[in-house]
């Protein structure tokens, strides 16, 4: 699974509005000049037979791009049939679009929070724009990768009958904005690990970090979300454990002892609280991260499993071999690669991992209708565990019954124009980041 260079960020401070007075018959004055006026101002400029004056408003004024903004009009005509439409231009300088209908209501507002009536946004997903635009047809991107700019426009229109009405330009702030600094960590250089530490300037006291990586994608594909925790406040190294210069180039006999080092490394940062450390895995990064907090409690406080495994599974791809070693003995595992196969965990005892044994809270979410791994099936024998042994830590189990494998990324307001045949629809997809992404935020601010 892999998600890198996630998008959508938040409104910079003065936000304008464009108010664009529309006519109700068919054709505009070309004489006509928009003007703009702030997000305060109700006034809206008017041509020689205008019937409609509409406004934009965008609240907070001012978010992280992991943030939701409230977005409406106001000045419509009474259940006027309103189009908005949202774009921005990605990295590449491609314009993804979005577009919605919705029904004004009786005082003339429209919220994006509202159920629409048809476009890109099926529901009432107030920042299903966001989510669900998509690039020109000419384009193979299959997700929005932001600009590497403080801030990025996306900049949002409303039509009447297919008269511009109103306009306005939402910024978006990148972690740049917030100042995170990133500094690279190669096996070469002395560290002994290959990944990325990103951290916003010292706030002038230690902060609880994570440890953070992918699964059978191998490299160090999750720095998107290490830039969206260190923008939050939480500091984050991405880590890569195989596919990269100096590392093994197949998830086959990776040692425990590898993310030992990678966790000392984050322990010794000086923002860093090492009392207060997660693992977070996603997909078969999950067992490492379990097994982490299994086996290095001292290190580890708590773990995150992103599209969950209860089981240690081979090597990927399979050949027999275990996947994970301790002190250069096999991590025992299941010799069956069909992960569908094995939803019965008493059948390899030997392979289920203790995560009784894990000192800390654990967070998991996982996709109802994922189809690389039964991850809500796993998810579950973890809560059965932990409950069974009375654990007596915090744990925090979400579940998505639409959403697919790409929920292990929890990461918020992206748009991403395919499931990448890990199951789930891009709407419930899209809805499941951005909720468990909030969730992870508090579990990670309130432990």
């Amino acid at each position: 699974m892999k998600l890198t260079n996630l998008v959508l960020t938040s409104i910079a401070a003065g936000a304008l509005v464009l108010v664009v007075a529309g006519c109700s018959s068919s054709s505009v004055s070309n004489s006509s000049t928009p003007k703009l006026t702030s997000a305060a101002t109700d006034e809206a400029p008017t041509t020689a037979g205008s019937a409609v004056r509409a406004t934009f408003r965008v609240d907070p004024a001012v978010t992280l791009m992991d943030q939701p903004v409230n977005i409406s009009l106001s000045g419509l005509p009474a259940d006027a049939h309103v189009t908005v439409s949202a774009q921005a231009t990605d990295v590449d300088g491609s314009v993804w679009k979005s577009s919605a209908q919705f029904t004004a209501t009786p005082s003339g507002t429209v919220s994006l929070a509202q159920p629409s009536t048809g476009g890109s946004n099926q529901g009432s997903d107030p920042m299903a724009m966001f989510e669900l635009m998509v690039p020109p047809s000419t384009s193979r991107a299959q997700i929005f990768r932001t600009p590497a700019v403080k801030t990025f426009p996306v900049t949002f229109r409303a039509t009447v009958d297919g008269v511009p009405v109103a306009q306005v330009t939402v910024n978006r702030d990148t972690f740049l904005s917030k100042g995170v600094i990133a500094t690279g960590y190669l096996p070469a250089a002395g560290s002994g690990i290959y990944g990325t530490y990103f951290a916003a300037p010292s706030i002038g006291h230690r902060r609880p970090a994570v440890l953070l990586f992918g699964g059978s994608e191998g490299g160090n594909f999750e720095i998107n979300e290490g830039k969206i925790l260190a923008a939050q406040g939480i500091p984050t190294l991405t880590l890569a454990y195989f596919g990269e210069p100096g590392l093994p180039s197949s998830l086959t006999n990776i040692p425990l002892e590898y993310f030992q080092k990678a966790l000392k490394v984050l322990a010794a940062r000086p923002e860093v609280d090492r009392t207060e450390i997660y693992a977070w895995g996603i997909s078969r990064g999950s067992e490492a991260a379990l097994l982490l907090g299994v086996h290095y409690p001292e290190l580890v406080h708590g773990v995150i499993a992103g599209a969950p495994s209860a089981l240690v599974f081979g090597n990927y791809p399979s050949s027999g071999q275990p996947a994970w070693t301790l002190q250069g003995t096999a991590i025992p595992f299941v010799p069956d690669a069909d992960f569908f196969a094995t939803t019965n965990l008493s059948q390899y005892p030997e392979a289920v991992i203790p995560v009784e044994k894990i000192r800390g809270p654990i967070f998991t979410a996982c996709g109802g209708v994922d189809t690389l791994w039964p991850s809500c099936v796993n998810a579950s024998a973890i809560t059965r565990r932990l409950q069974a042994n009375h654990s007596p830590y915090p744990h925090v189990a979400l579940s998505y019954p639409d959403a697919g494998h790409v929920i292990g990324a929890m990461s918020g307001y992206v748009s991403v124009t395919s499931n990448g045949g890990e199951g789930g629809t891009v709407v419930a997809n899209g809805a499941a980041l951005a909720d468990s992404h909030t969730k992870l935020l508090a579990f990670l601010k309130s432990n």
